[in-house]
């Protein structure tokens, strides 16, 4: 900073307007690298003063430009607005490509920060982005949809409200994919419905069947294993399983007579839900008093 400030001063005591261009370019540079872009901009607007004067269409849009990056840096966004689009009018002038479509990058982060991403310059190729998105959601492929996410996040015509409302209509035309991929690449909870039960044991199960129906089922058909019981969803589900072990009779029918008969079994442990609360609550409570007994022994022991 010191050497660019002492060519800067040399340059302009020779009225030297090349090398004093060149001495502010530098100090751009100096001040930027501190960083200072209070005082960055400050040499900018000098060095757009010289260009200016001497008629320098491209080295006035360049100029802008930076100031305009700079100015988007501190957050002040009207004045990046103002810088940014007139650098993107002279680089139309001289019919500069690259500086146009750099101009049009910056005045569209301007217009998203102010929450007009609708008429940033680059909404286009937003609006494409998004598409994508929509197109990796409604196939439910991760890849796609990895890569979708991070192009519209790094997108300066794509706003953190475009992509949340894909992800809501997504979710609203197919939940449950929807859903699971969310969970399974955005570490989002609390998407998938839980379905809380309550396990039966299956001591329980065949007991009742006993004492209450005086059904007393041999081991062939005592298929029903686990059953759990939602009763917010009024549903109850259970595998039925036929162990290796047991021969079935039935040979010629290809499945064992206990199968359908298990199904049926199934939902009369839905009525054994609050047994097995009741009863599950009474061991635990056992169960403490005998530790809290049994700690109170080994205190007073030692």
């Amino acid at each position: 900073m010191s050497a660019a400030e002492a060519a800067c001063m040399a340059a302009q005591k020779s009225q030297d307007k090349t090398a004093e261009v060149k001495a502010l370019q530098d100090l751009i540079k100096a001040y930027q690298a501190l960083p200072d872009q209070y005082e960055a901009v400050r040499a900018a607007q000098n060095l757009l003063k010289l260009h200016k004067a001497s008629s320098d269409t491209k080295g006035q849009a360049q100029t802008l430009l930076n100031i305009s990056e700079m100015q988007l840096s501190m957050n002040n966004l009207q004045d990046a607005k103002k810088s940014g689009q007139e650098a993107m009018d002279l680089f139309k002038a001289v019919r500069e490509d690259v500086g146009q479509e750099k101009s049009r990058e910056v005045l569209s982060w301007a217009y998203n920060k102010l929450g007009q991403v609708e008429i940033a310059p680059n909404r286009a190729k937003g609006l494409a982005a998004l598409s994508e998105l929509s197109r990796a959601l409604e196939a439910s492929d991760k890849t796609r949809f990895y890569a979708a996410m991070d192009r519209c996040k790094r997108m300066s015509s794509v706003s953190e409200a475009d992509i949340e409302e894909k992800l809501g209509e997504a979710l609203e035309k197919d939940y449950m994919p929807t859903a699971k991929l969310f969970k399974e690449c955005l570490d989002i909870d609390g998407l998938l419905p839980q379905a809380k039960g309550i396990m039966v044991s299956d001591r329980y199960h065949y007991m009742a069947f006993r004492t209450t129906g005086g059904l007393q089922y041999g081991p062939a058909f005592q298929c029903v294993r686990g059953v759990c019981v939602n009763e917010s969803q009024d549903a109850v589900m259970a595998p039925v399983i036929i162990p290796d072990d047991r021969e079935s009779w039935e040979h010629e029918t290809a499945f064992h007579a206990g199968l359908l008969d298990g199904i049926i079994q199934v939902p009369f442990s839905a009525g054994l839900a609050h047994v097995q609360i009741s009863e599950s609550n009474k061991a635990f409570a056992a169960a403490r008093e005998t530790k809290i007994h049994d700690n109170g022994q080994d205190a007073l022991t030692n």
